[in-house]
């Protein structure tokens, strides 16, 4: 190691010099691996996040699709069962009003199903927002 204006005419001095700079060299060394370390640790750490980042979104489009095919199902199902109701009240002998009645109730739940579909998409973008956030936070 090279140090300008060392005291080397008063040997006491110089050996304490010495002395007292490889002691600081190791204490910067063992820092600088600790830090090597820590930023490896950090780094893993990242990646381990990321890692489990990916695999909830998967995991989230997977619900998604599970979840839009299952609103679909039902809401066919309520299309269906309107028609139907539709078709066999005739048969049921009820007045004018009676009718209207229930085509306002089922039409009602129609459109309440319809609201709860939007809300579930309103999630979803929550859940995309969310997983943007934390891969802008494990890159940096």
């Amino acid at each position: 190691m090279l140090v300008k204006n060392m005291p080397c005419e008063d040997l006491e001095k110089y050996g304490r010099f010495n002395d007292i700079l490889a002691l600081i060299v190791r204490g910067a060394d063992a820092r600088l691996s600790s830090l090597e370390t820590n930023i490896k640790v950090m780094q893993n750490r990242n990646r381990g996040i990321k890692e489990l980042s990916e695999i909830a979104q998967k995991d989230l489009t997977n619900i998604e699709h599970t979840h839009k095919a299952y609103t679909q199902s039902i809401q066919d199902f309520i299309e269906d069962l309107l028609f139907e109701i539709e078709e066999a009240s005739a048969g049921f002998g009820l007045s004018q009003q009676q009718e209207s009645d229930l085509q306002a109730l089922l039409s009602k739940s129609r459109e309440r199903l319809l609201e709860v579909n939007e809300h579930t998409e309103d999630m979803s973008a929550v859940f995309s927002d969310f997983f943007y956030k934390l891969d802008t936070l494990v890159e940096d």
